[in-house]
């Protein structure tokens, strides 16, 4: 049996290891949930949720942070 990719950042998340992992443009995001900060005008920060990621056939399990900002080249 294939085991799906994104289970590996479900184990860590589990064992409290934190990381970053840029993700593609293709990932989905299953039942975002957007996390409530408040908002500085300077900010590059566009989005801040948590969901789970991937399709029904490969999704994690646990539902992960995920911050989508605007970087030098916009």
């Amino acid at each position: 049996m294939r085991t799906c990719k994104l289970e590996r950042l479900d184990r860590y998340k589990q064992d409290g290891q934190s990381f970053v992992v840029r993700l593609r443009d293709n990932v989905h995001f299953e039942k975002p949930y957007a996390l409530r900060r408040q908002a500085a005008e300077d900010s590059q920060i566009v989005r801040d949720f948590t969901c789970q990621l991937g399709t029904p056939q490969c999704r994690s399990k646990q539902r992960h942070r995920v911050v989508i900002f605007r970087d030098f080249e916009g």
